[in-house]
């Protein structure tokens, strides 16, 4: 189950750090940032040809996606368990029909959401997460209008880090919100997507962050707004 998996990753990760083998868990968190943001190689590539950073959004999204619990049934008293976690495919089930056999799907939560409640991983991924949101909705400016299979990815993230048991970094994951907000209104105006993306987010918001970092949050967002009205008036005056 995903509780399962959930403290065999917990206790995986302790013992490595434990024994010296990845000592604070920082290569397994860099391959966990690298997953989300894409690696540097990779985004040089994308950057000459784009194929990569596609290839990169369609294991990103994969891993956003619910899993599932897999069983056929034969009869009344028999459940084969097929595929713990996977993704169903589309390929048809006559197979399964001629054989009188039944199907059973059964959603369950996704590999990020799993990850996202294992405490040494969580900050890391939610940092990750909230600075992937800019860079799709830039993505979708170079595209323009057109549409790809991943116009789903700002969505997925949102669903994910969204009623979380408990946050391990409500500071720093209240930061990254706010400079995840701040970079989206900023171009905003200009794209369509980018608007959508900022809108979600702004949706999201309540149910990120608790109620204890409430109060912090409108701070900081009310700060960052005197900061802009301030350097107006400045530009103002010096005209």
């Amino acid at each position: 189950s995903a509780s399962t998996l959930r403290s065999s990753l917990h206790a995986l990760l302790l013992e490595m750090s434990k024994n010296g083998i990845d000592p604070n868990n920082e290569r397994v968190l860099k391959d966990m940032e690298d997953i989300v943001l894409g690696s540097d190689e990779e985004g040089e590539a994308a950057g000459k040809g784009g194929m990569n950073d596609g290839r990169d959004n369609n294991l990103l999204r994969r891993m956003l996606l619910p899993l599932y619990r897999v069983r056929n049934r034969q009869n009344r008293l028999d459940f084969t368990q097929f595929s713990q976690f996977s993704q169903p495919d589309d390929s048809p089930d006559g197979n399964e029909n001629n054989n009188n056999t039944t199907k059973t799907i059964v959603e369950s939560s996704s590999l990020i959401k799993v990850l996202l409640r294992v405490d040494t991983l969580q900050p890391t991924l939610l940092t990750a997460l909230m600075q992937k949101l800019p860079a799709l909705a830039q993505s979708d400016e170079d595209e323009g209008n057109s549409s790809t299979q991943n116009d789903d990815v700002p969505r997925l993230i949102f669903s994910n880090i969204r009623w979380l048991d408990h946050i391990v970094d409500p500071a720093s994951l209240t930061n990254g919100f706010v400079e995840c907000l701040t970079i989206l209104a900023s171009s905003s105006s200009s794209c369509s997507k980018t608007r959508g993306i900022l809108l979600d987010a702004i949706a999201t918001l309540p149910d990120v962050l608790n109620d204890t970092n409430a109060f912090s949050t409108h701070t900081m967002i009310h700060h960052d707004g005197n900061e802009e009205s301030e350097e107006e008036e400045e530009g103002d005056d010096s005209s």
